[in-house]
């Protein structure tokens, strides 16, 4: 959990808020940043228009300016969604108004498994979801609906475990060219000798 350092003044301005007016209060913060976020977008934009190097701005929110610039992603899923770079993949293609929506806090339908191994269906906003369950609810920006998600669990859970065997490749010395086959790569006995040893193997040469 990431720890918050604030002075007891502002913590004791919070305590006197009830849940409704701190969620209000954050809706509102989150505004504000969404905003400085557009603004943000439409400077990039230009820099780069003017053909300004931006690959200083390469991280952190600063990685979906170009994204925010070509209104693929709303600012505030920025804001909400920072940290799930899966969940914000998957909104390119949703229409900017639905992820303002979501971003929000509208849940969505989920279907999920309960103890008992029966399929039902949650409801969960998306800061909720894990890696996986992004992966079953959208699709290029759009929410499967809940058949489409049962299906898609469902070939999940029957998905088989593939086991990749090692193939291991046989070491074979030919006197003919002195040279050490492995597979059909051909090796000097030098170069190997000489990776070994970086290796921290002790090689001595008998003969």
């Amino acid at each position: 959990m990431t720890k918050v350092s604030l002075s007891p003044a502002r913590w004791l301005e919070y305590e006197k808020l009830t849940n409704e007016q701190l969620r209000v209060e954050l809706a509102n913060q989150i505004s504000l940043t969404s905003s400085s976020l557009m603004r943000a977008a439409e400077i990039w934009t230009e820099l780069q228009r003017r053909g300004v190097d931006m690959s200083a701005f390469r991280s952190g929110l600063a990685l979906y300016l170009p994204r925010i610039a070509r209104l693929e992603l709303a600012a505030e899923s920025v804001v909400t969604f920072a940290g799930q770079r899966k969940l914000l993949q998957h909104l390119n293609g949703m229409p900017l108004e639905d992820q303002r929506r979501y971003a929000a806090g509208e849940p969505i339908k989920v279907a999920e498994r309960d103890e008992t191994g029966r399929v039902v269906e949650l409801t969960r906003r998306l800061t909720e979801l894990s890696g996986r369950e992004v992966g079953q609810v959208l699709d290029q920006g759009r929410v499967r609906s809940m058949s489409e998600q049962k299906s898609s669990l469902a070939h999940a859970d029957g998905q088989p475990t593939r086991i990749r065997r090692r193939v291991g490749s046989s070491v074979r010395v030919l006197a003919r060219d002195g040279l050490l086959h492995v597979g059909r790569v051909r090796l000097e006995p030098l170069d190997l000798a000489v990776a070994l040893k970086a290796l921290g193997f002790d090689l001595v040469r008998r003969s």
